[in-house]
């Protein structure tokens, strides 16, 4: 298995980047290439770095992030915002998981300094009409992890992404977009209808950053309401089933 971690930057965490390069170098993985996308004053043996032009668009990660997947020379892209690193559990034994054919983007544990859960296995039921009205008044769209059963109603937090190369290639991030321009949940979106999504938990990510308390973990009466929903909206004819979502 070959891994391409690629941290994205605009150069302002040159302090967080620098931990979360050497913890990949570090670990015991053998088959790997380390890219940064964005301009950094750092220079690391074995790491290439990438300038970009920061004028063309403010915030453009979407172009960072598919120039990187074009970039890698990998089977695995682990595409990272620059305050990440990652844990002890990355080892090329602990990576096995990843081995499977049976997947085409995964998502993994992604924890606070303190252990707490960032925005991990995440619930995005906004593009529904009827999901709006009981979720537009919170943030508790964190999953339990034991929940495998709504993955078409899911996105996939851009600060992380891990997905196939060739699914990338083939399913690029859409450029008109930039940072807080929704580029994540238009890609989930426009996806998650067909991609095979696994969550591999064996595998966290720490985020160096303060604690994000953002999102929250669904309460349990929430759970039930979505699932019942999910029940009979997968069972509607197309013609129906369309009008029951809202264009992102």
């Amino acid at each position: 298995m070959s891994i391409c971690f690629a941290f994205i930057t605009n150069g302002s965490s040159d302090r967080y980047l620098k931990q979360g390069i050497e913890s990949i170098l570090k670990s015991s993985i053998s088959n790997f290439e380390v890219i940064v996308i964005g301009n950094s004053q750092l220079k690391i043996d074995g790491v290439t770095f990438v300038p970009f032009d920061e004028t063309q668009k403010q915030s453009w990660i979407t172009k960072k992030k598919n120039l990187a997947a074009n970039l890698s020379s990998k089977d695995i892209l682990v595409i990272m915002h620059d305050y990440f690193a990652l844990t002890p559990a990355w080892t090329d034994e602990g990576m096995k998981s990843l081995l499977s054919n049976e997947w085409d983007v995964c998502v993994t544990s992604i924890l606070n300094p303190d252990g707490t859960r960032y925005r991990d296995w995440l619930l995005w039921p906004f593009s529904h009409k009827f999901l709006r009205i009981p979720f537009v008044y919170t943030l508790a769209n964190l999953l339990p992890y034991s929940v495998k059963d709504l993955t078409d109603f899911m996105y996939i937090n851009g600060s992380l992404m891990i997905v196939k190369k060739d699914y990338f290639l083939a399913n690029p991030l859409d450029e008109t977009r930039g940072w807080g321009e929704g580029e994540d949940v238009e890609w989930s979106i426009r996806l998650r209808d067909s991609w095979r999504l696994k969550y591999f938990d064996q595998l966290p990510i720490s985020s160096l950053k303060d604690k994000d308390v953002a999102f929250k973990v669904i309460d349990p009466l929430s759970l039930v309401f979505i699932r019942t929903y999910a029940f009979f909206f997968r069972r509607l004819p197309k013609s129906i089933n369309s009008w029951f979502r809202i264009p992102y």
